[in-house]
């Protein structure tokens, strides 16, 4: 008791730095509160996450506004209002919370409240529905205003961070009541990206830890649409002082260009600390490598196993980032029960089951899916599949709608590789898209493996991309890596970053994997970070095709 009654003390102690009530700084740009305790105050490192969120948003050029009543934070931290309260408890910004909302009418709310609860050991198990009824109170006086709700970050020693992951298991059911009941709520998963480590009293991050809460948020605001508005135009972006922003990631350097950047994610990875570190810090979105493929996913007929991909997609939404699945049918990976089914009608029917099981059971989750993968041979025919041999040409078309039918708001894709350039494998996928176009047949985007060596010729790279968009569909890179290393590598991947900026729908680049050690080229050390996680010379040269280094 002595340990949390000091802690607590801490909690109210107020720092030094530009600090008191707010200056009601306005930058004219979409309102954002951050709510809460010292955490949002920034004990230990005045200004706290803001600053890391600030030099993200700016770094991206996005125009924000950080409102609230309190005032702190270094002088190179552009905008210090906010609403964090060293010592507050759940009830006492309960007490505040609508005449903050009705003053300053933020469009977007980053609320992480609770440890006080915890540390005052103030009715502990009656803290969720505190938590509950705050909710209820912030979207009823802005009901348009989209509220991120964070997992408490840990607390250093065993029993009181035990009591926050209490706390924090609570929330998933908290925030999805709220979601049912057509609220703008949104669940964060603060508590893995900090760790003990990154807490020196026990309580409050030091910096580094602060940057990572900023990194968080920063990725959770980016994935819902207009929460923190959209980026400036590169000309008409104002320029920071050097040395004021914070270095550009792959994803905000694609996000200030209206892309995503992805990688290909293993869920048996996830525990370790760099992968998902350098996950979290650096990709805005995420593609499950092999767990949603038809081996894993139903491995006895009608028998649906979603584990290893659940954890994915969770990881991901906690963390702000989009889930591109794949693959629904695809001639490799399909379990043995499918393949020895003889029948057309009897496979076609299992594959529409299939897809209906495994894309219905994350719908509304997945922002694209890779309905069928890799059915065209290098001539430009179709390939040999059992798909193709039994159900015939029209299993493609038949995937696509059951597909639609299964999530209506996914967008359907077909994936292939050696499809980069114009050649006769690209002719035939783009003579099927445009039937498909032609017919009415749900298809909305292509994906282009991208599987390259240093220095190949990608002379019709853009040209290719450009043509398939012209048809009405998005235009993704969907698994891109690059044998080789030192500045050739690097020229190709600049190369393919900048044929997709020139291509209006081309929305998303995802690289397979995110450290060499794991790729499944490993031998040719294909990625954009090396097996320590050191960024190699690609990745400066990623940032620089992005305009951001």
């Amino acid at each position: 008791m002595k340990r949390l009654l000091a802690a607590a003390a801490a909690l109210a102690i107020a720092f030094t730095g530009l600090t008191g009530v707010a200056n009601a700084e306005s930058n004219g740009g979409v309102r954002i509160m951050p709510l809460g305790d010292s955490i949002t105050y920034g004990t230990g490192v005045p200004g706290g996450y803001r600053i890391g969120l600030w030099q993200r948003l700016a770094a991206a050029r996005y125009t924000n506004d950080f409102v609230g009543s309190q005032f702190n934070g270094p002088g190179s931290l552009w905008d210090h209002d906010h609403e964090g309260h060293p010592g507050w408890r759940i009830d006492q910004i309960d007490a505040n919370a609508t005449a903050w909302m009705r003053t300053y009418n933020p469009r977007s709310v980053l609320l992480h409240i609770g440890t006080n609860d915890v540390l005052q050991n103030y009715n502990v198990a009656g803290a969720p529905g505190r938590l509950s009824t705050l909710l209820d109170h912030l979207t009823a006086a802005a009901p348009n205003a989209d509220v991120f709700v964070a997992q408490l970050i840990p607390i250093g020693w065993a029993s009181g961070d035990a009591a926050v992951r209490t706390f924090n298991s609570a929330l998933p059911g908290i925030v999805q009541s709220k979601v049912n009941a057509g609220k703008r709520v949104h669940l964060v998963d603060m508590h893995s990206a900090v760790s003990a480590a990154d807490l020196p009293d026990g309580v409050h991050p030091n910096a580094a830890g602060y940057d990572k809460m900023a990194a968080v948020w920063y990725n959770a605001l980016r994935s819902v649409p207009g929460s923190i508005g959209n980026p400036r135009a590169a000309a008409a972006a104002a320029t920071p002082a050097t040395g004021e922003l914070a270095a550009a990631t792959l994803g905000s350097a694609a996000g200030a260009k209206g892309r995503t950047f992805g990688a290909a994610v293993a869920n048996g990875h996830l525990g370790e600390s760099a992968y998902t570190t350098t996950l979290v810090r650096e990709f805005t979105g995420v593609t499950p490598e092999n767990e949603m493929k038809w081996d894993a996913t139903e491995p006895a007929r009608g028998s649906f196993r979603f584990g290893a991909a659940v954890a994915i997609v969770n990881h991901a939404q906690s963390h702000g980032q989009k889930v591109r699945g794949h693959t629904l049918v695809w001639h490799a990976q399909v379990p043995a029960w499918a393949t020895a089914i003889g029948s057309g009608s009897d496979l076609l029917a299992a594959m529409r089951n299939h897809i209906n099981g495994v894309a219905g059971h994350y719908r509304g989750k997945i922002v694209y899916w890779d309905v069928v993968n890799e059915a065209f041979n290098e001539d430009g025919t179709r390939r040999p599949s059992i798909f193709q041999q039994r159900i015939g040409n029209s299993y493609i078309e038949e995937a696509f709608r059951a597909a639609r039918a299964a999530d209506g708001s996914a967008k359907l894709c077909y994936n292939d590789y050696n499809t980069d350039n114009q050649n006769a494998k690209s002719n035939g996928v783009y003579t099927m898209v445009r039937d498909f176009k032609a017919r009415g047949v749900p298809i909305d985007c292509v994906g282009f493996q991208a599987h390259l060596s240093a220095g190949q010729n990608l002379s019709t790279l853009q040209a290719n991309l450009q043509r398939f968009a012209a048809l009405g569909v998005d235009v993704n890179i969907t698994e891109l890596d690059v044998t080789g290393s030192g500045s050739a590598q690097a020229n190709t991947y600049g190369q393919v970053v900048r044929a997709c900026l020139a291509v209006s729908r081309c929305t998303s680049i995802t690289t397979w994997g995110v450290t060499d050690k794991y790729s499944w080229r490993s031998s040719g050390t294909p990625l954009l970070f090396d097996g320590n996680y050191t960024k190699k010379q690609a990745y400066t040269a990623v940032l620089q095709a992005f305009g951001a280094a």
